[in-house]
């Protein structure tokens, strides 16, 4: 399985919006920031609607063969529990914080990843639970700044969050138990610092990354 969709042509949507599922470090607010800072937010929401073929890829295959999901990447930090996690988180931001029919694409990859993650618990036999708390107030004014700079209409900042909590609900449950069982981390919504793309990481900083990996569970 690919890390993420590949766009066809010239344009480098994908480098764009690398950040929210790519890297060292998977952060929602790296990939929507470079898009509002390059003005190419119409972009991301096409990018976002990409990853519904991705997440449909990804139910075919590790429904019907479980054992691909026990797989790590061979990229150190990275896992698709993570980048379908991340996705959700994405598109329920914008799904949450815009009208109705602004931005359809996150909206059916919303439904359709949430799907994914919904089997996928059932396959792993997880038992969802209460999700620890991922998105403090603070990270959620970052980005809730951040779409309100993007020239999108957006609701109230209560209104968004009341309404990101409840899509939220729809799936934190559910990859919570996923990352129980599989051992694998789920990602952060914000974070200090630029994302540390894997070819930037120097030798020993992987070994350090591959001795950890024997106490806990994959970044």
């Amino acid at each position: 399985m690919t890390e993420r969709p590949r766009r066809l042509g010239g344009d480098h949507v994908g480098e764009m919006a690398g950040p929210i599922c790519n890297g060292r470090a998977v952060r929602v607010a790296a990939g929507i920031g470079r898009a509002v800072d390059r003005g190419q937010v119409d972009e991301l929401l096409v990018y976002l609607g990409e990853w519904e073929g991705w997440a449909a890829e990804l139910m075919e295959t590790h429904l019907s063969y479980p054992v691909i999901g026990y797989y790590r990447s061979q990229h150190l930090g990275q896992n698709w529990l993570a980048s379908i996690t991340a996705v959700l988180d994405a598109c329920a931001l914008i799904a949450a914080a815009t009208p109705v029919n602004t931005a359809d694409s996150a909206t059916l990859t919303f439904a359709l990843a949430r799907h994914a993650v919904s089997d996928l618990t059932y396959t792993f036999r997880a038992t969802p639970t209460p999700a620890p708390e991922r998105l403090e107030s603070a990270q959620f004014e970052e980005l809730y700044d951040l779409l309100d700079r993007s020239g999108l209409a957006i609701a109230d900042a209560p209104t968004a969050r009341a309404h990101l909590d409840e899509l939220r609900g729809m799936y934190e449950p559910q990859v919570a138990a996923l990352s129980s069982v599989l051992a694998l981390s789920l990602p952060h919504w914000t974070g200090s610092g630029k994302p540390l793309a894997n070819w930037h990481a120097d030798v020993p900083e992987r070994g350090r990354a591959g001795r950890a990996l024997s106490r806990g569970p994959l970044p």
